[in-house]
């Protein structure tokens, strides 16, 4: 009974992971629930993701907390599924997410990706009565989909059920919402004045400010891309770059992303280490990043209002 006692007094985590597969976020993922396995000296927690997703996340979990996380699968719809396809599949996990909340006694609730689709399906839920004790608190990381409360239609019937519409609903069963940036936040309330007391930001690992100087490492110089190898993510700028360099023995070009680009589309660059077009193991990812001595993230604000400022 003693033993009991103290596991129910430990802060309970449910974290759902309900959009990505594979390796995608895996590396994020595990950050989180390090950080919530660090807020207290007793937590548990429950992660719910695809199978797949899973076992990534566990490789890159450390040993210090490996031994308070539990792993349950769910099965979550494709990711380029379209939305009315999605809706029930997305509406049954909000469901099991609930009713495992509720049955799990948990104090908090973290959806690590909410998409629009997904917070539709909340709402819904929300709808139909599928609610969980009030003293839990909801949390929820919003990645690229925020750009969406910018753009809306001027359909009355969609704008019923678009993004914005849905996060108010959502944020009526408490739920607050993180995002990674400041200046998501910022250009997302010019959008939504009213989410301003429930969006908060989640700081990202990588400081997202313009360089300043800094003590150069001995030549070569590593300098690593970080993110998907795609023109949206400003993996263009970066092949210019490399072009730009390629006759300097004092710079190495690293290529930390996954590129859907045919193996081999990157020979011309005189990349290091060039692209990888399967996912690869969140340990690999992370000696990855361990071995460069400077990340660049491009993102031009014309692509993306929502995105970082562009580094020139």
């Amino acid at each position: 009974s003693g033993r009991l006692q103290n596991f129910m007094n430990r802060t309970r985590f449910v974290i759902f992971e309900l959009m990505c597969r594979g390796m995608e976020h895996a590396v994020f993922n595990a950050n989180v629930v390090q950080t919530a396995a660090a807020t207290q000296s007793e937590v548990n927690i429950i992660f719910v993701a695809e199978r797949e997703h899973l076992q990534h996340v566990r490789e890159a979990i450390p040993s210090w907390c490996a031994s308070n996380v539990e792993y349950r699968e769910i099965t979550i719809p494709p990711r380029n599924l379209s939305p009315e396809h999605r809706i029930l599949r997305d509406t049954r996990n909000a469901y099991i997410v609930n009713r495992m909340a509720r049955v799990e006694h948990a104090d908090v609730l973290l959806l690590t990706s909410l998409r629009e689709s997904i917070a539709f399906a909340f709402a819904i839920a929300s709808k139909l009565h599928l609610k969980i004790g009030k003293s839990l608190c909801r949390f929820a990381i919003v990645h690229m989909e925020m750009r969406k409360i910018a753009n809306r239609t001027r359909n009355p019937l969609r704008r019923s059920a678009d993004f914005l519409s849905s996060l108010r609903a959502v944020a009526k069963q408490g739920f607050q919402f993180y995002v990674l940036e400041e200046s998501i936040k910022a250009q997302a309330l010019v959008s939504a004045r009213e989410l301003e007391g429930v969006l908060k930001v989640f700081p990202h690992p990588v400081p997202m400010r313009r360089a300043q100087a800094v003590s150069l490492p001995s030549p070569p110089v590593k300098l690593g891309f970080l993110g998907l190898a795609t023109p949206r993510k400003g993996f263009d700028v970066y092949c210019r770059l490399a072009r730009a360099t390629e006759e300097q023995n004092n710079l190495e070009m690293h290529v930390i992303g996954k590129s859907d680009e045919p193996e081999g589309s990157w020979d011309s660059y005189k990349f290091a280490s060039g692209p990888y077009t399967q996912y690869i193991s969140a340990k690999e990812y992370v000696e990855r990043i361990e071995s460069v001595h400077f990340v660049c993230i491009f993102l031009d604000p014309h692509r993306d209002p929502f995105g970082r400022d562009f580094v020139r």
